[in-house]
């Protein structure tokens, strides 16, 4: 596979690594706030606007972890044959 300006790199595309680094900070940042949310909900001195800011962002995070499953999930029956076995490039 190759990006637009044709560079390939043992089959992955520039595009291909930069959305793999993409959905490692879409994963990176959904851990933390994660973490965070642990923390702001144990803190009986949140206060509404921290928790809808919270939620608002937990949102957000959870939209982009659901596009990267969704786009990894259509990866996986693509790269398998409608039979379940998998496809290799020449099958394709």
């Amino acid at each position: 596979m190759s990006d637009a300006g044709g560079a390939t790199d043992g089959g992955h595309s520039v595009l291909g690594r930069m959305a793999d680094d993409l959905e490692r900070m879409h994963l990176r940042h959904a851990t933390v706030l994660l973490d965070r949310a642990g923390e702001l909900i144990a803190d009986q001195r949140a206060d509404r606007r921290e928790l809808r800011f919270l939620a608002d962002q937990l949102r957000t995070s959870l939209r982009e972890v659901t596009r990267i499953a969704d786009s990894r999930g259509a990866r996986l029956t693509a790269a398998s044959g409608s039979d379940g076995t998998e496809r290799t490039a020449r099958d394709a």
